[in-house]
């Protein structure tokens, strides 16, 4: 079926000048280089000023999320206590900041309140997304031929979760407890919405694929083309492509529940189990450990997490405890992968498009556990959550639409490009030569993958718990490098450790839960 085009002499200039406005060249992941290597080498102080800089720059446009919850995650680290607190008894070590000058009294605090704000404004630039989407979802079907690197990035459900599991954190760590459970309460709310939002995705693209069959998708100059993106996935090529993809989608996927992050689930127990306002907290905290459980049924100390939850209705009380949260690794990120797909012609002819699609990389670098001595005894953290199966899982979710979303705007604009150099050929001179160069610029301008990710996550969750040892004194060592920690005066005490790499050293905060 030829494509509905019509490109009159008159037109041609205005067509001209639509392409010119796509300039955008590179993915997120290019964009953010600098910043990365920054991250991943340990080095604060220049990733912060990568990331402030970053998110200064795009404080209110379609990545402002992406750019936020990286700025609140760099902050956390930056308040994570480099030096350990020095034990009784010993000769007191200066407070460092990570920038190495002087400690200010409330620097962690300081810190603390700099994540809160960022993820705040990630926070309410996400709901304002919302909104605008529900108020624009007539003209959705349009907007499918624009970049989807350049529509808003309104967050995942995996973010969305995660900016409220650390804002629950950090919450914590000032005393906010009402905040706190204010943001537990939004975990949950994300969580319900999560599955009915990608099922509605699946659904307009499906219904949007249906339509440009018989070629009722426009552009915005209301161009339109017919394309078959079944048809398109069916081709030897296109299938030889994906495959990779497909396998590296189902490997090493733990089965948690669709849309649970069991890290976030555990942390709502946690701080029902300690700071529980009546019985429905306890029971609360119960049905989330006992969820965490089921996701992690290698993990010990979440057993006897479940034991003490389960007798808490009984007058059970978690005093006298000590958890340790190990974040170690990064979390996966979205590379671009370059696939050929069939344009269907009017001719004989197949023609190929290149057709630009995010790809899931996870990171292999990481600290396998982190080890604590408690009075001479080693205890080994345990494997709570893995990032890289959350994220996985929640792209796999995703990838029917995406996938459907990329193919089909990538064949309607090569369809409409291949009529345009038709035209501009039957005109010659000038207006084929600049025409040429012109399209030729727009399709590598626009062949570009969404590879916008929250790539400061972890890549793995893990914890140890075990009962405050009398001289409130532990070691923790990461990658064979010890550190002596006296645990604050407290019922219940959290000692919050981060590792990025091996090679790094690790990021240690306490906060006192009861």
């Amino acid at each position: 079926m030829k494509p509905s085009i019509t490109l009159t002499r008159a037109a041609l200039p205005a067509a001209l000048a639509t392409l010119a406005l796509f300039t955008g060249c590179t993915t997120y992941t290019q964009q953010a280089g600098n910043f990365h290597d920054s991250w991943n080498a340990g080095q604060l102080p220049a990733a912060s000023a990568e990331i402030n800089q970053k998110a200064d720059k795009n404080a209110n446009n379609q990545s402002t999320v992406v750019w936020s919850l990286e700025q609140g995650a760099v902050y956390r680290a930056l308040a994570l206590e480099n030096i350990p607190t020095p034990v009784a008894g010993t000769t007191p070590q200066m407070q460092l900041t990570p920038f190495g000058g002087a400690a200010a009294v409330p620097y962690e605090k300081e810190m603390t309140q700099r994540s809160i704000d960022a993820f705040n404004w990630a926070s309410d630039r996400i709901a304002t997304y919302d909104e605008q989407a529900k108020a624009k979802v007539a003209s959705e079907t349009g907007a499918i031929l624009t970049n989807q690197a350049n529509q808003s990035y309104r967050g995942r459900a995996s973010d969305r979760i995660m900016l409220e599991t650390y804002q629950t954190l950090n919450f914590l760590k000032l005393g906010e407890y009402d905040k706190a459970r204010v943001a537990l309460n939004k975990v949950l709310q994300h969580q319900r919405e999560a599955v009915e939002t990608n099922s509605q995705r699946i659904a307009d693209a499906q219904e949007t694929a249906e339509k440009a069959k018989e070629g009722k998708v426009a552009d915005e100059q209301g161009k339109t083309a017919s394309y078959d993106t079944e048809k398109a996935l069916k081709d030897e090529k296109v299938a030889a492509a994906l495959e990779e993809v497909e396998v590296e989608l189902n490997t090493d996927v733990n089965p948690y529940e669709v849309y649970v992050n069991p890290f976030s689930v555990f942390i709502d127990g946690l701080f029902f189990m300690t700071r529980p306002d009546d019985s429905s907290d306890l029971e609360r905290a119960r049905k989330s450990i006992e969820r965490v459980a089921g996701m992690a049924p290698g993990c010990s100390f979440i057993k006897q997490d479940l034991e003490l939850a389960e007798g808490l209705a009984y007058g059970k009380k978690p005093d006298g405890l000590t958890y340790v949260v190990f974040e170690t690794g990064s979390a996966p990120y979205l590379d671009q992968l370059i696939i050929p797909i069939p344009l269907f012609l009017v001719t004989n002819k197949v023609d190929y498009a290149q057709c630009a699609l995010p790809r899931l990389k996870r990171n292999p670098s990481y600290t396998p556990t982190a080890n604590i001595t408690v009075d001479g005894q080693n205890i080994e953290t345990q494997m709570l959550c893995s990032m890289d199966s959350v994220i996985a899982q929640e792209f796999k979710n995703e990838w029917p639409a995406v996938l459907t979303k990329s193919i089909l705007s990538t064949g309607i604009k090569g369809l409409i490009q291949y009529e345009v150099k038709r035209e501009l050929k039957k005109q010659g001179g000038t207006a084929e030569l600049f025409g040429s160069l012109a399209t030729s610029l727009y399709t590598a301008t626009t062949t570009i993958a969404d590879t916008r990710s929250w790539t400061t996550l972890p890549k793995q969750f893990q914890y140890a718990r075990f009962q405050t040892p009398q001289s409130r004194t532990i070691t923790i060592s990461v990658s064979g490098a010890p550190q002596t920690i006296a645990i604050e005066p407290g019922k219940v005490n959290l000692i919050y450790v981060k590792n990025v790499a091996p090679s790094l050293p690790s990021l240690i905060s306490q906060t006192v839960l009861k």
